[in-house]
């Protein structure tokens, strides 16, 4: 296919975003706006953005392993990679600054800050897109922590375990790259493949690592998902020599429209009624929720030192605790909630704190794809940053194992019957950001604050074979990992759940360093933590 004439030199222009002064950096030629492949951020995009102008959040991860490795030059992975970015080009968008070069100086200066910008920033599709710009192996920038992540992953005797996933949360991934998307994947070698030296790059196990801005978990797994899919449509795995994966001015056409921000869908905005309940409650967790011995937050350059653990539940024993869960009518986000409650309060977190701390605040995230109509969620919704979250503190002295499912029960009603899109809504509304900068705002509300509770969240069980699983030379996925640190939120704790046929549920704490006086009592609170699953979940399965 030849080039469009008319496209060829707008792809030109927008990756080199010019300003410096021939200005104009922030603008998009009417073209891409037109073939819905450039549009403006919505609030809920927007809001990921800012984390990233203002330093406040470093990323989160997917960890995925295949059931064989294939070489990442392949013919076959390289066209399940175009087949999935031109049927969802929200993977390939990069932002459009409204200063290039310099945009982060810019960001957070007094110029920036000291007004509202209404319209956010425009995203636009990448003109260009080869291996080099999703493979964080194969970029410099990122080569000395992807060769210490390796390096360690081999010392593991090839498991991803703590201080691997520790070594990943140090990575940024710059949200204004005119030449690569806002994430990218670290492939990681089967030990087979390391014994036979082969050249080349391949890869069993892959880590897909994000900025968080358009994407969440869900993102990342449905591209392993998706990746799956298509090897196993394929015919070709032979290398290729060429490793680009698509040319906007040669592909435009093959390339789907960009989806409507879902607050285009969804209205998170809440009923002015319900503000002066949400913000005296705001108000009380501010002076009677419970606050850990962390620093003061600062900036994520500044400080970003993390303790991780990963704990497994088996397939087996996954089970167990399904059949657990249901008996007592309960869901296993609130079950496991009731399990890190008590288990910080076996472990004597909770001695030492101050008279007036009596709620402990947990923020539980919520895919708000559930919410679309119809097919959105599938056909345009994906991929993206389609998340809400409730924020909700509870009564400390409460957290007593002899009362263990009375408190599942009670925290299952609160979960089912929650208002998740209030927080990140009230942020939205006009009168807030037709009148203020947003990112002077969230800024302000997250800096220089000491930490409280816990981040929990659980993308829950899911599917990863089907009928092919069971044929020997069919791809299949076999387990999952999900990994985030609490940056600059207003967390201790962070804890992230997911579970798969073949691995298991995989629970993966983090713990903003401080919150606790060290690692052994952080192993230890982790250690409880397992132990209180298995305690309660055989006690409800033994027959009585």
């Amino acid at each position: 296919m030849e080039k469009d004439k008319k496209l060829e030199g707008v792809v030109e222009t927008t990756a080199l975003l010019v300003n410096e002064d021939g200005s104009d950096a922030g603008s998009i030629d009417p073209v891409l706006i037109e073939r819905g492949h450039a549009r403006r951020m919505g609030h809920l995009e927007n809001y990921f953005a800012l984390l990233q102008r203002q330093d406040l959040y470093s990323n989160f991860s997917i960890y995925g392993q295949f059931n064989r490795s294939i070489d990442v030059r392949s013919k076959a992975f390289l066209a399940a990679l175009k087949d999935i970015f031109c049927k969802n080009p929200i993977l390939v968008h990069t932002i459009v600054p409204k200063r290039y070069p310099y945009e982060e100086e810019y960001y957070r200066s007094e110029e920036y800050l000291n007004e509202p910008f209404p319209e956010h920033d425009y995203i636009k599709v990448l003109p260009r897109l080869s291996l080099e710009s999703v493979i964080l192996n194969f970029q410099e920038t990122q080569q000395q922590v992807v060769s210490e992540i390796i390096a360690q992953y081999r010392r593991d005797d090839y498991q991803v375990k703590n201080v691997l996933t520790e070594l990943v949360s140090q990575i940024r991934i710059p949200i204004c790259d005119p030449g690569k998307p806002n994430w990218g994947l670290i492939c990681l070698p089967m030990k087979v493949d390391d014994e036979k030296k082969e050249e080349g790059v391949r890869f069993g196990k892959v880590i897909y690592v994000s900025n968080h801005c358009c994407a969440d978990a869900m993102t990342g797994i449905n591209l392993f998902q998706d990746i799956i899919a298509n090897l196993n449509r394929a015919t070709d795995e032979s290398v290729s020599d060429d490793t680009t994966i698509f040319d906007y001015s040669v592909d435009h056409s093959a390339i789907s429209k960009i989806p409507i921000p879902i607050t285009d869908r969804i209205d998170y905005r809440p009923a002015l009624s319900s503000l002066p309940k949400f913000m005296v409650s705001t108000m009380l967790k501010k002076y009677f929720d419970y606050r850990s011995n962390a620093p003061e937050t600062k900036r994520i350059s500044e400080q970003n030192a993390n303790w991780h653990s990963i704990v497994n539940f088996p397939s087996e024993q996954m089970d167990v605790i399904r059949t657990a869960v249901r008996t007592q009518g309960c869901s296993v986000t609130a079950f496991l909630q009731t399990c890190l409650s008590v288990a910080l309060q076996n472990s004597g977190v909770f001695q030492n704190r101050r008279y007036s701390e009596l709620g402990f605040d947990i923020s539980v995230p919520s895919d708000t794809r559930r919410i679309l109509p119809g097919d959105l969620a599938a056909d345009q919704y994906k991929y993206g940053s389609n998340v809400a979250g409730l924020h909700y503190s509870y009564f400390i002295p409460s957290f007593q194992e002899t009362e263990f499912w009375p408190l599942t029960q009670y925290y299952t009603g609160v979960l089912r019957g929650a208002d998740y899109l209030i927080g990140l809504g009230t942020i939205m509304l006009d009168f807030v950001y037709k009148k203020q900068n947003i990112d002077k705002l969230i800024s302000e509300s997250y800096l220089g604050n000491r930490r409280g509770g816990i981040i929990l969240s659980n993308v829950g069980a899911l599917v990863t074979g089907g009928a092919e699983a069971t044929k020997a030379d069919r791809w299949t996925l076999r387990d999952l990992k999900f990994v985030q640190d609490v940056g600059v939120l207003n967390f201790s704790y962070v804890v992230n759940v997911v579970s798969t046929p073949a691995g298991g549920m995989n629970v993966c704490l983090s713990c903003a360093q401080g919150s606790l006086p060290s690692r052994a009592q952080f192993d230890a609170v982790c250690a409880e933590f397992q132990h209180l699953v298995s305690r309660q979940t055989q006690t409800q399965t033994q027959p009585q």
